[in-house]
């Protein structure tokens, strides 16, 4: 009985004892750990503000609130996401597990300092009263969930426990949902070091492996479909194919490359997403051209909400909606594809239902929590990454093996093709030849009535040549007449007077003689001096035909074809009283004004003077004729204005402009375009060859100048020479 009151005794101060232990913290109690370890849910407690205290291992936190960290940081109270806070955990290990060394494996959205016992073992980022200065980090960003671990010292004894003090600050503007396990304020998994730390070697193990392999697949798919594409530009299909796989690589390589920073680590998330939900888009575009589908409502509608998902920064709209929205419709273009018989696309089909199997295992694995990322498929992979793997490569793959069978299918064809090419090439080699001899035949005949064709038109050729020059001749000679015709009348002018004064003269010499014969001295004084009077008359009008001949013959001298400075002003007066003197010298009833108005700042031109005055006097002969049809019939409305031609002159700067203008009919619209053209006249048969206009235009080209026209019916016609100085 002694012995039975002893050891309830016993048991009394034991309960007494855990009590008055326990009464500040709760906590937790191991005695077994399970070979992922277990993650740290339960027993916290939380208390808003800070104070060092506690981190003490003795400080009573009875009267905190009980918190579940691992939640997402969005779903706790409000409290924990303003200013410093502190939780706690006790953890009591018993049995074999005391003699174990115990690590902590940490994946958390704030800035933390991790106590064990009263004592700061870890910091992560920066806490601070200023909220501007927090820097929240995630060691275990790229641990997947299993988070960092990090090793905590425990001593030997019968009996340890642990108290855990963890002192955050959530970052503000940083607070971000990613959905399921990746949000918690804090996860902390605790295992024993060697199983921790185990489990990082195999992910480091398994993450590199299967994302280098994706990487490395996806490379190879851009390269092979930008060769298609070189090879091939017409099909577009292959150039989205490879910018698919090139938007795929960037985001394949970030997925497990996050930087630790929170905010910098969103940002690459939803960077992430977004590379992955544009070569979503390029993915569907290239089947929809390479299966000549119809682009309808259905792809608008998802390229749309795709441009809505890159504004709206939602990684859920992003990640489960588009994108899974577009993967529903490759698989349904493919389906589409082989209940349209479409050859091959069987291989298509099957991609979509490879994708439709593995894609679903996977997404209910990772919703319903099924330990994916913890069952291992061999040395190098787990189930998890393997099931992404295969359905992420479903569709490219066979897409890309579609493409390779409609190659292989192109090539048989072409094949075929040659074959009936080369049994029709032979074919249509023996009909050549028969039609070569035909040919022969016929090309002989052919020769023989060219030779004669040719033979002929040389001769006709030969006679145009002649008819051609004697035109030019005619042209040149009608020219020289009427320059001939114009010199003439203007000598004859001086030489009438001068046969007039002579006669003069010489009846007053008779008349001296009989006044001298009768002694008047006086009147035969008077009639000597108005026989000086009529010399000097003589004298006068006798050197004026002089200057005449002489300027005539200073332009009539041989042509160099030199160009010298060239008054334009008197060359165009000169040419404008010749042509009036030829016009009336040919027609005793032709009259007619003329104008000049000349520029007197006019410099000197280098010209060819005598091509300068043909091209003046071509101008300025039409221009006198034009007026003259003014009493023709059909021209009764211009009857009764005095014909008149204007010569001006007019400096342009780096240019001369030499105009010429009636107020004759002017020139009809309907050919105006051919006066320049050679042999167009319309002048009667035998009054012009056509060569004065075509020559004229020529001449003017040949200084580098222009010849124009504007005319206007009825109103008259202006033909304009723009001459450069040099």
């Amino acid at each position: 009985m002694k012995l039975f009151f002893f050891i309830f005794f016993l048991l009394l101060l034991q309960t007494i004892n855990c009590f008055s232990r326990d009464q500040g913290n709760t906590g937790i109690y191991l005695d077994s750990l399970p070979t992922e370890g277990i993650i740290l849910n339960k027993g916290w407690k939380f208390h808003s503000g800070d104070d060092p205290v506690f981190a003490d291992p003795e400080y009573d936190d009875s009267g905190w609130e009980p918190i579940d960290p691992t939640s997402n940081v969005l779903d706790l109270p409000p409290a924990t996401r303003s200013g410093i806070c502190w939780i706690r955990l006790g953890v009591s290990t018993h049995g074999d597990l005391i003699k174990e060394t115990f690590a902590l494996s940490i994946f958390q959205n704030v800035a933390s300092e991790i106590y064990i016992n009263g004592r700061l073992l870890y910091r992560f980022g920066t806490i601070s009263e200023n909220p501007d200065e927090i820097i929240a980090v995630n060691p275990g960003i790229n641990f997947l969930n299993w988070g960092k671990p990090f090793a905590v010292p425990i001593e030997n004894s019968i009996e340890e426990k642990l108290v855990v003090a963890i002192r955050f600050a959530v970052q503000p503007k940083n607070n971000h949902d990613l959905g399921g396990n990746s949000s918690p304020l804090i996860r902390i998994r605790l295992n024993t070091v060697n199983a921790a730390f185990e489990q990082v070697r195999k992910n480091e193990r398994y993450i590199p492996i299967n994302n280098t392999f994706r990487v490395g697949v996806f490379f190879i798919l851009a390269i092979l479909h930008l060769a298609f594409f070189i090879y091939n530009p017409n099909q577009k299909a292959y150039l989205f194919f490879f910018l698919y796989a090139i938007f795929v690589i960037p985001a394949d390589i970030l997925q497990f490359n996050l930087p630790s920073e929170i905010g910098r680590s969103y940002s690459s998330i939803l960077l992430y997403f977004s590379l992955w939900q544009i070569s979503g888009l390029f993915l569907m575009t290239a089947l929809y051209i390479l299966l000549n589908q119809r682009r309808g409502w259905i792809y608008w509608t998802l390229v749309l909400a795709s441009i809505v998902g890159l504004f709206l920064f939602s990684w859920v709209y992003s990640a489960f909606v588009v994108s899974n929205l577009v993967n529903l419709e490759l698989v349904r273009t493919a389906l589409k594809a082989l209940k349209l018989n479409i050859k091959g696309a069987w291989v298509l089909a099957a991609g979509a239902v490879s994708f439709l199997i593995f894609q679903g295992a996977f997404v209910v694995g990772v919703y319903f929590n099924l330990g994916y990322w913890s069952i291992p498929i061999g040395d190098f992979h787990i189930l998890a990454d393997f099931l992404y793997v295969i359905a992420a490569l479903s569709i490219p793959v066979t897409t890309t093996i579609y493409i390779g069978l409609d190659f292989a299918f192109t090539n048989h064809a072409l094949r075929e093709k040659m074959s009936q090419i080369e049994e029709l090439s032979k074919l249509t080699i023996e009909q050549e030849q028969e039609k070569r001899e035909i040919l022969a035949s016929i090309n002989e005949n052919l020769e023989k009535q060219v030779s004669d064709r040719t033979h002929d038109l040389q001769a006709s050729l030969e006679n145009l040549k002649s008819t051609q020059a004697q035109l030019i001749q005619s042209e040149k000679m009608a020219s020289l007449g009427e320059l001939t015709a114009g010199i003439a009348h203007e000598i004859q002018n001086p030489l009438n007077f001068v046969n007039n004064f002579s006669e003069v003269s010489a009846e007053l010499v008779e008349e001296m003689k009989e006044e001298l014969a009768v002694g008047n001295g006086q009147l035969a004084v008077e009639i000597a001096e108005d026989i000086k009077q009529n010399l000097e008359k003589i004298n006068h009008h006798g050197k004026r035909a002089d200057a005449i001949v002489k300027g005539m013959l200073e332009h009539s001298r041989i042509n160099t074809g030199e160009k010298v400075p060239t008054d334009i002003n008197a060359l165009a007066d000169e040419y404008l009283r010749l042509s009036f003197h030829g016009m009336r010298a040919k027609d005793k009833s032709f009259n007619a004004d003329f104008k000049t108005n000349f520029d007197p700042n006019l410099p000197k031109v280098h010209v060819v003077p005598q091509d300068i005055g043909r091209v003046l006097l071509n101008i300025i002969n039409n221009a006198f004729q034009a007026c003259a049809q003014k009493d023709l019939p059909g021209f009764e409305n211009l009857a009764g204005l005095t014909p008149k031609v204007t010569v001006s002159t007019k400096n342009l700067g780096d240019k001369i402009e030499i105009s010429i203008s009636d107020n004759g009919p002017g020139i009809p619209t309907s050919i105006k375009d051919k006066i320049f053209q050679p042999f167009f006249t319309t002048k009667p048969t035998g009054q012009g060859t056509g060569l004065g206009l075509s020559l004229s235009y020529d001449i003017v080209k040949a200084h580098n100048g222009e010849l124009k026209v504007k005319s206007k019916e009825v109103e008259g016609t202006e033909f304009l020479i723009i001459l450069p100085y040099i």
